[in-house]
Protein backbone atom coordinates (compact mmCIF):
# COMPACT_ATOMS: atom_id res chain seq x y z
CA UNK A 1 0.00 0.00 0.00
CA UNK A 2 1.42 3.38 -0.99
CA UNK A 3 1.82 6.23 1.50
CA UNK A 4 -1.04 8.17 -0.16
CA UNK A 5 -3.35 5.16 0.07
CA UNK A 6 -2.38 4.63 3.72
CA UNK A 7 -3.13 8.29 4.48
CA UNK A 8 -6.52 8.10 2.73
CA UNK A 9 -7.42 4.91 4.61
CA UNK A 10 -6.32 6.43 7.93
CA UNK A 11 -8.32 9.63 7.29
CA UNK A 12 -11.42 7.60 6.43
CA UNK A 13 -10.96 5.64 9.65
CA UNK A 14 -10.44 8.83 11.68
CA UNK A 15 -13.45 10.52 10.11
CA UNK A 16 -15.62 7.54 10.91
CA UNK A 17 -14.36 7.42 14.50
CA UNK A 18 -14.16 11.13 15.37
CA UNK A 19 -16.42 13.23 13.12
CA UNK A 20 -19.08 13.47 15.85
CA UNK A 21 -16.58 14.61 18.50
CA UNK A 22 -15.01 17.11 16.12
CA UNK A 23 -18.45 18.53 15.25
CA UNK A 24 -19.41 18.83 18.92
CA UNK A 25 -16.12 20.60 19.66
CA UNK A 26 -16.51 22.93 16.66
CA UNK A 27 -20.07 23.78 17.72
CA UNK A 28 -18.72 25.21 20.97
CA UNK A 29 -16.97 27.87 18.88
CA UNK A 30 -19.36 28.52 15.98
CA UNK A 31 -22.82 27.76 14.60
CA UNK A 32 -23.80 24.37 13.13
CA UNK A 33 -23.03 25.30 9.52
CA UNK A 34 -19.66 26.79 10.47
CA UNK A 35 -18.84 23.71 12.54
CA UNK A 36 -19.67 21.39 9.66
CA UNK A 37 -17.54 23.47 7.29
CA UNK A 38 -14.65 23.53 9.78
CA UNK A 39 -14.66 19.74 10.20
CA UNK A 40 -14.76 19.20 6.44
CA UNK A 41 -11.97 21.72 5.93
CA UNK A 42 -9.95 20.02 8.65
CA UNK A 43 -9.96 16.70 6.84
CA UNK A 44 -9.30 18.41 3.52
CA UNK A 45 -6.32 20.30 4.96
CA UNK A 46 -4.91 17.17 6.59
CA UNK A 47 -5.29 15.31 3.31
CA UNK A 48 -3.82 18.03 1.09
CA UNK A 49 -1.29 19.74 3.34
CA UNK A 50 -0.68 17.24 6.10
CA UNK A 51 2.90 17.07 7.30
CA UNK A 52 2.30 14.06 9.50
CA UNK A 53 2.36 10.44 8.52
CA UNK A 54 -0.87 8.43 8.66
CA UNK A 55 0.18 6.88 12.00
CA UNK A 56 0.79 10.28 13.64
CA UNK A 57 -2.69 11.69 12.98
CA UNK A 58 -4.93 11.31 16.02
CA UNK A 59 -7.89 13.03 17.70
CA UNK A 60 -5.86 15.73 19.51
CA UNK A 61 -4.18 16.68 16.23
CA UNK A 62 -7.58 16.90 14.50
CA UNK A 63 -9.03 19.00 17.36
CA UNK A 64 -6.18 21.49 17.09
CA UNK A 65 -6.70 21.66 13.33
CA UNK A 66 -10.46 22.30 13.72
CA UNK A 67 -9.75 25.03 16.26
CA UNK A 68 -7.20 26.64 13.95
CA UNK A 69 -9.55 26.49 10.95
CA UNK A 70 -12.27 28.26 12.96
CA UNK A 71 -9.85 30.86 14.33
CA UNK A 72 -8.50 31.54 10.83
CA UNK A 73 -12.04 31.98 9.51
CA UNK A 74 -12.85 34.38 12.35
CA UNK A 75 -9.80 36.50 11.54
CA UNK A 76 -10.75 36.55 7.86
CA UNK A 77 -14.34 37.59 8.64
CA UNK A 78 -13.15 40.57 10.67
CA UNK A 79 -14.37 42.09 13.93
CA UNK A 80 -18.05 41.84 14.76
CA UNK A 81 -18.73 38.99 12.34
CA UNK A 82 -18.67 36.43 15.17
CA UNK A 83 -20.76 38.25 17.74
CA UNK A 84 -23.54 35.65 17.60
CA UNK A 85 -23.50 32.81 20.10
CA UNK A 86 -22.93 29.19 19.22
CA UNK A 87 -26.10 27.12 19.46
CA UNK A 88 -25.06 24.80 22.25
CA UNK A 89 -22.92 22.07 23.66
CA UNK A 90 -23.95 18.46 23.51
CA UNK A 91 -23.43 17.47 27.13
CA UNK A 92 -23.51 13.85 28.17
CA UNK A 93 -25.55 14.37 31.32
CA UNK A 94 -28.36 16.66 32.36
CA UNK A 95 -27.03 18.48 35.40
CA UNK A 96 -29.64 21.05 36.27
CA UNK A 97 -29.87 24.72 37.26
CA UNK A 98 -32.49 24.00 39.94
CA UNK A 99 -35.81 22.83 38.65
CA UNK A 100 -35.68 23.42 34.91
CA UNK A 101 -38.97 22.01 33.66
CA UNK A 102 -37.98 22.02 30.00
CA UNK A 103 -34.81 19.96 29.39
CA UNK A 104 -34.11 21.68 26.05
CA UNK A 105 -34.41 25.14 27.61
CA UNK A 106 -32.18 23.91 30.41
CA UNK A 107 -29.51 22.72 27.93
CA UNK A 108 -29.70 26.04 26.08
CA UNK A 109 -29.23 27.84 29.39
CA UNK A 110 -26.17 25.78 30.25
CA UNK A 111 -24.82 26.30 26.73
CA UNK A 112 -25.17 30.08 27.13
CA UNK A 113 -23.15 29.94 30.35
CA UNK A 114 -20.49 27.75 28.72
CA UNK A 115 -20.36 30.07 25.69
CA UNK A 116 -19.78 33.03 28.00
CA UNK A 117 -16.53 31.48 29.25
CA UNK A 118 -13.28 32.81 27.84
CA UNK A 119 -12.11 30.61 24.96
CA UNK A 120 -9.18 28.91 26.78
CA UNK A 121 -11.46 27.93 29.67
CA UNK A 122 -14.26 26.79 27.36
CA UNK A 123 -11.87 24.68 25.26
CA UNK A 124 -10.40 22.93 28.31
CA UNK A 125 -13.85 22.25 29.74
CA UNK A 126 -15.31 20.95 26.48
CA UNK A 127 -12.35 18.70 25.73
CA UNK A 128 -12.28 17.15 29.20
CA UNK A 129 -15.91 17.19 30.37
CA UNK A 130 -17.84 16.95 27.10
CA UNK A 131 -15.44 15.12 24.79
CA UNK A 132 -14.05 12.94 27.58
CA UNK A 133 -10.37 13.46 26.80
CA UNK A 134 -7.85 13.02 29.56
CA UNK A 135 -5.99 16.10 30.77
CA UNK A 136 -2.87 14.94 28.94
CA UNK A 137 -4.68 14.41 25.61
CA UNK A 138 -6.51 17.73 25.95
CA UNK A 139 -3.19 19.42 26.69
CA UNK A 140 -1.73 17.91 23.56
CA UNK A 141 -4.73 19.05 21.52
CA UNK A 142 -4.43 22.60 22.84
CA UNK A 143 -0.65 22.74 22.77
CA UNK A 144 -0.33 23.62 26.45
CA UNK A 145 1.02 21.79 29.53
CA UNK A 146 -1.27 19.35 31.31
CA UNK A 147 -1.39 21.47 34.47
CA UNK A 148 -2.67 24.40 32.37
CA UNK A 149 -5.61 22.30 31.11
CA UNK A 150 -6.40 21.17 34.65
CA UNK A 151 -6.20 24.74 35.96
CA UNK A 152 -8.39 26.05 33.13
CA UNK A 153 -10.96 23.31 33.68
CA UNK A 154 -11.13 24.05 37.41
CA UNK A 155 -11.49 27.76 36.72
CA UNK A 156 -14.20 27.06 34.12
CA UNK A 157 -16.16 24.94 36.60
CA UNK A 158 -15.74 27.58 39.32
CA UNK A 159 -16.89 30.30 36.90
CA UNK A 160 -19.91 28.23 35.82
CA UNK A 161 -20.80 27.56 39.45
CA UNK A 162 -20.71 31.29 40.23
CA UNK A 163 -22.73 32.02 37.12
CA UNK A 164 -25.34 29.45 38.14
CA UNK A 165 -25.48 30.85 41.67
CA UNK A 166 -25.99 34.39 40.34
CA UNK A 167 -28.68 33.11 38.01
CA UNK A 168 -30.48 31.37 40.87
CA UNK A 169 -30.19 34.37 43.18
CA UNK A 170 -31.59 36.65 40.47
CA UNK A 171 -34.69 34.46 40.50
CA UNK A 172 -35.02 34.53 44.25
CA UNK A 173 -33.88 30.95 44.77
CA UNK A 174 -31.71 29.93 47.65
CA UNK A 175 -28.15 28.97 46.78
CA UNK A 176 -26.27 26.29 48.64
CA UNK A 177 -26.54 22.74 49.85
CA UNK A 178 -29.57 21.29 51.57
Amino acid sequence: MSEAEALNARLAELFEAHAGRLLAFARTMTDAAGADDAVQETFLRVLLYGRKSAREIDLPYLLVTVRNVIRRERRRAGPGAWDHAAPGVAAGGRACFAGAADPEAHERSIARHVEALREPLREALVLTAVQGLSGARAARALGVPTHAVERRRRLAVRTLRRSAEAWLESRGRRVGVG
